[in-house]
């Protein structure tokens, strides 16, 4: 039994962002952006449009300045990419076969 339960505006903004997240991006809500303009050291955040009705936007963080180490480069998304452009050799072994399972049941 769980000793704490979340309801409302954190759950939601969780689900969203969960469900929406992208390979290679680190995803940020309203608040994280906030703290992490306020600091003032020179982190760079893009704006994510909702893409649902009344739900606020969310921003991708891209980097800092003075951050000088190589990042993965995002892959180019295709529209109704169902892996949002990740290569079957991107995926852990250990997880390639739910992966594959999961493809086929959205095929039927």
């Amino acid at each position: 039994m769980p000793r704490y339960c979340l309801f409302g505006d954190t759950v939601t903004t969780a689900s969203h962002m969960e469900a929406s997240g992208l390979p290679y991006r680190i995803h940020i809500s309203l608040s994280t952006m906030k703290v992490l303009t306020s600091l003032k050291l020179g982190y760079h955040i893009e704006t994510r449009k909702a893409t649902v009705k009344g739900s606020e936007d969310t921003y991708w963080l891209m980097g800092r300045d003075d951050f000088n180490k190589v990042l993965p480069v995002p892959p180019d998304l295709k529209g109704g990419a169902s892996n949002h452009g990740i290569s079957l050799d991107e995926i852990p072994v250990e997880r390639r076969q739910k992966f594959l399972d999961r493809q086929q049941k959205t095929k039927k």
